[in-house]
């Protein structure tokens, strides 16, 4: 009996232990993770300003003063889901380009049918908005990413320093202009 009395202390004694250990490990981990959260905090607080381009069918800022370019051959699904249509790149290559409706706030997909009756072709608008260091943004320094997950559209360089990035994506809208009243016409249904 002296024996069973040793093997359960001895059991307890293992499993106060073992509880101590998780209480301290838990206690340390949320420390650690309150430690990273301000520190994420923090630096959050350096992106202060918002930064829009406007895209070509190259994938390239555009210059000047437009914001949008023609396309042809615009189609959709049957669900309205995702958008097809043809650009001209800057050396005159045509090119498919895709849109498609994801269920992720960054990215948007809207269908105007704003252009004048008389138009005789779709635009696009794609505009694309990055948070940036206010401080690096006011002294003129390079934009540029911590890694590719930060600008899914490699408009920046990528430094791979946390220090040194001062740019991060934060939406992506595509809208497409057509004439008033040509949905019917200028958007067939083709199967996917």
């Amino acid at each position: 009996m002296d024996k069973d009395i040793f093997d359960n202390a001895a059991f307890n004694m293992l499993l106060t232990t073992a509880l101590l250990l998780f209480i301290v490990w838990s206690v340390w981990l949320i420390i650690e993770m309150r430690k990273e959260a301000r520190v994420e905090e923090a630096d959050n607080a350096l992106y202060t300003h918002t930064v829009t381009y406007y895209l070509n069918a190259d994938g390239n800022i555009m210059e000047g003063g437009n914001t949008s370019y023609p396309i042809s051959n615009l189609r959709t699904n049957a669900t309205g889901t995702r958008y097809r249509w043809i650009g001209r790149k800057k050396d005159g290559t045509l090119v498919t380009q895709t849109a498609r409706i994801r269920n992720k706030p960054e990215y948007e997909v809207t269908l105007k049918d704003d252009l004048p009756a008389t138009d005789k072709e779709a635009r696009i608008e794609h505009i694309v908005e990055y948070q940036v260091k206010g401080a690096d943004l006011e002294a003129g320094k390079e934009l540029c990413v911590l890694d590719s997950y930060y600008d899914p559209f490699d408009l920046f360089p990528v430094r791979g320093n946390i220090e040194e990035s001062n740019a991060r994506f934060l939406k992506s809208r595509i809208i497409i202009h057509i004439p008033t009243g040509s949905a019917e016409t200028m958007l067939p249904i083709v199967n996917e």
